[in-house]
């Protein structure tokens, strides 16, 4: 499901969106990711929100079931005032990778 929809809002207001009718896609799934961007007027994304979304609780164990995924990392650091590491993963699969976690 796409839905794409626009409204003006000032800066330091809240305007309200639209409805979701996820109860559909609940029902069938348990458990539905959803994707919420926020783009200035020339399009650019100034702000990404990615939520989980289940039917109940339970149905968050779903999650668990989904296939292993092998991703490939590659990192740079750059001394300089402070010392900064960029870092890349990259999923070369063809199965979604959810919540990776870099830990030193």
């Amino acid at each position: 499901m796409h839905r794409e929809e626009k409204e003006d809002a000032g800066a330091d207001t809240i305007t309200n969106g639209f409805n979701l009718d996820l109860v559909p896609l609940l029902a069938a799934n348990e458990v539905v990711l959803v994707k919420l961007d926020l783009r200035d007027p020339a399009g650019e994304i100034i702000s990404e929100n990615f939520y989980w979304l289940a039917a109940k609780s339970a149905s968050y164990r779903r999650l668990n079931g989904l296939p292993v995924v092998f991703l490939s990392l590659t990192a740079k650091s750059f001394a300089s005032k402070n010392i900064r590491v960029q870092v890349e993963l990259q999923n070369t699969g063809n199965v979604v990778s959810l919540a990776n976690k870099l830990t030193r």
